[in-house]
Protein backbone atom coordinates (compact mmCIF):
# COMPACT_ATOMS: atom_id res chain seq x y z
CA UNK A 1 0.00 0.00 0.00
CA UNK A 2 1.57 3.38 -1.03
CA UNK A 3 1.86 6.29 1.59
CA UNK A 4 -0.35 8.73 0.13
CA UNK A 5 -3.31 6.18 0.39
CA UNK A 6 -2.60 5.64 3.65
CA UNK A 7 -2.38 9.53 4.39
CA UNK A 8 -5.78 9.77 2.44
CA UNK A 9 -7.24 6.67 4.50
CA UNK A 10 -6.08 8.20 7.78
CA UNK A 11 -7.61 11.65 7.53
CA UNK A 12 -11.07 10.21 5.84
CA UNK A 13 -11.16 8.40 8.83
CA UNK A 14 -10.46 11.20 10.78
CA UNK A 15 -12.44 13.57 9.63
CA UNK A 16 -15.38 10.74 9.23
CA UNK A 17 -15.18 10.41 12.99
CA UNK A 18 -15.08 13.67 13.57
CA UNK A 19 -18.41 14.65 11.66
CA UNK A 20 -20.04 11.86 13.39
CA UNK A 21 -19.62 13.74 16.78
CA UNK A 22 -16.64 11.72 18.41
CA UNK A 23 -14.58 14.23 20.45
CA UNK A 24 -11.26 14.93 18.75
CA UNK A 25 -9.13 13.21 21.12
CA UNK A 26 -10.57 9.81 20.91
CA UNK A 27 -10.83 10.26 16.94
CA UNK A 28 -7.29 10.62 16.76
CA UNK A 29 -6.45 8.46 19.32
CA UNK A 30 -8.74 5.08 17.83
CA UNK A 31 -7.82 6.35 14.09
CA UNK A 32 -3.87 5.79 15.35
CA UNK A 33 -4.53 2.61 17.52
CA UNK A 34 -6.12 1.04 14.42
CA UNK A 35 -3.51 2.24 11.76
CA UNK A 36 -1.13 0.85 13.99
CA UNK A 37 -1.84 -2.19 14.50
CA UNK A 38 -2.98 -2.83 10.72
CA UNK A 39 0.26 -1.40 9.51
CA UNK A 40 2.98 -2.24 12.46
CA UNK A 41 0.99 -5.60 13.61
CA UNK A 42 0.04 -6.22 16.76
CA UNK A 43 3.67 -5.33 18.54
CA UNK A 44 3.11 -1.92 18.24
CA UNK A 45 0.27 -1.95 20.74
CA UNK A 46 2.53 -2.30 22.95
CA UNK A 47 4.72 0.97 21.77
CA UNK A 48 1.89 2.78 22.24
CA UNK A 49 1.27 1.72 25.63
CA UNK A 50 5.41 2.25 26.59
CA UNK A 51 5.15 5.86 24.85
CA UNK A 52 1.89 6.86 26.64
CA UNK A 53 3.23 6.16 30.19
CA UNK A 54 6.10 7.37 29.45
CA UNK A 55 4.35 10.97 29.04
CA UNK A 56 2.39 10.44 31.85
CA UNK A 57 5.55 10.57 34.12
CA UNK A 58 6.80 13.28 32.44
CA UNK A 59 6.08 16.14 35.60
CA UNK A 60 7.26 18.52 33.13
CA UNK A 61 4.07 18.44 30.97
CA UNK A 62 2.24 19.16 34.37
CA UNK A 63 2.30 22.41 34.07
CA UNK A 64 -0.03 22.66 31.14
CA UNK A 65 -3.34 21.27 33.17
CA UNK A 66 -2.38 23.12 36.17
CA UNK A 67 -2.03 26.68 34.21
CA UNK A 68 -5.14 26.02 32.65
CA UNK A 69 -6.77 25.23 36.34
CA UNK A 70 -5.24 28.31 37.28
CA UNK A 71 -6.60 30.37 34.64
CA UNK A 72 -9.92 29.05 35.07
CA UNK A 73 -9.54 30.09 39.23
CA UNK A 74 -8.19 33.56 38.19
CA UNK A 75 -11.76 33.54 35.57
CA UNK A 76 -14.08 32.65 38.50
Amino acid sequence: MSIELITLLLFICLFALIFLGIPLAFALGSVAIIFSYFLLGPKSLYLLASRTSGAMFNYVMLAVPLFMFMANVLER
